[in-house]
């Protein structure tokens, strides 16, 4: 899939150390204030390198990761999905796991594509369906909902050892979202 110069493609294990690189900037921009700040501090892309190193060499089954590969700035986005991990009030097949960009790639509609690309994926493996896990504080959470996904479930998750409130956004049909990436979508 390709608009412009940037190609939204699958990972190889060469793209870890992009990936990581965009992981640490994306966490340490979106969740100040979320997450405990020890936490963003002590975040090391040589760290997060070595474990997406062994997460693409051995790819748990049914599920994909994609990158927005930039020509000139290489990797500056990712997104992973699979099989749905949560018993939710509606029957879901699919969940889009992580999307991050590069801060200093925003607003190019990159997370737009890297759904795109997670939804036509989960459509080729017959999952109809697809939700979304948010930090309820988390500012980019507003993007499921700009992609009508619809909040269908409140909680609270552990992580860093804090309690963090948790949102579910769920998609009954994902075939709308397949479509995202077409340049003829007003919404593009």
């Amino acid at each position: 899939m390709e608009t412009g110069e940037t190609t939204i493609r699958r990972t190889q294990v060469a793209d870890a150390a992009g990936i990581a690189r965009v992981q640490v900037a994306a966490w340490r921009d979106t969740y100040p204030g979320v997450l405990p700040a020890p936490y963003l501090v002590g975040l090391s892309a040589g760290r997060e390198e070595m474990r997406w190193r062994r997460r693409l060499g051995r790819p748990l089954p049914r599920t994909a990761t994609f990158v927005a590969d930039d020509p000139t700035a290489g990797i500056v986005g990712y997104a992973t999905c699979g099989t749905n991990r949560w018993r939710l009030p509606l029957r879901i097949e699919g969940e889009f796991y992580e999307l991050y960009v590069d801060p200093a790639a925003q607003g190019r509609h990159l997370g737009r594509r890297l759904v795109a690309a997670m939804a036509a994926w989960l459509l080729a493996q017959r999952m109809a369906s697809g939700c979304v896990q948010v930090l309820r504080d988390n500012p980019a959470r507003w993007f499921y909902q700009h992609l009508a996904g619809r909040m269908v479930l409140e909680g609270v998750t552990r992580f860093a050892g804090a309690s963090l409130p948790q949102l579910t956004y769920a998609w009954p049909d994902i075939q709308s979202l397949d479509r995202l990436a077409d340049p003829l979508d007003g919404m593009a």
